[in-house]
């Protein structure tokens, strides 16, 4: 069973049995990925796996700890060499560019804002403008910028902002 299907199915299942079922899911990704090898086509989809059942957790639970685990899941499928041709590197980017911008949320650490911003970029230069997603990106970006922006007094990022933001619209 992919390890995949299983923390979705046990996501789902978390609503029904008092948040147990998303604990099992983080425990099942955590035993998939150390089995999976370094070099194999699955370690990226493994970890980010990971990196989803960690992020629904915290989600749930608030806890720092599974922020943390969550963003070092996305790095590492991320940096995993050979990831399946199927696999999604753009939104596995934005799940981490998004998890970073809550972390700075929570923490002020600028180089989160700065992560952030650099994910969402990539993440809008690597969709085709045909895309949906794209849009979503563009206003993420745009938000993260003008953030930054306003904390640094870039006109820089917020003219940039606004281009993101007037590409989203268009």
């Amino acid at each position: 069973m992919s390890s995949w299907w299983g923390q979705e199915q046990l996501v789902v299942d978390h609503e029904q049995d008092g948040g147990e079922g998303v604990d099992e899911a983080v425990t099942r990704c955590r035993r998939a990925l150390r089995d999976t090898p370094v070099a194999h086509p699955r370690r990226a989809p493994e970890a980010e796996a990971l990196g989803n059942a960690l992020a629904r957790r915290f989600h749930l639970g608030d806890n720092a700890a599974d922020l943390n685990d969550a963003i070092t899941a996305y790095r590492d499928a991320l940096k995993a060499p050979n990831a399946d041709q199927g696999w999604d590197r753009t939104a596995c980017q934005v799940a981490l560019a998004d998890l970073v911008g809550r972390r700075y949320a929570r923490t002020g650490r600028r180089a989160d804002l700065d992560e952030a911003i650099i994910r969402y970029r990539t993440a809008v230069r690597r969709t085709p403008r045909t895309r949906p997603a794209r849009r979503t990106y563009l206003i993420r970006l745009a938000e993260a910028l003008t953030v930054r922006g306003r904390l640094t007094g870039s006109t820089l990022d917020l003219a940039e902002a606004a281009d993101a933001t007037a590409e989203a619209a268009a």
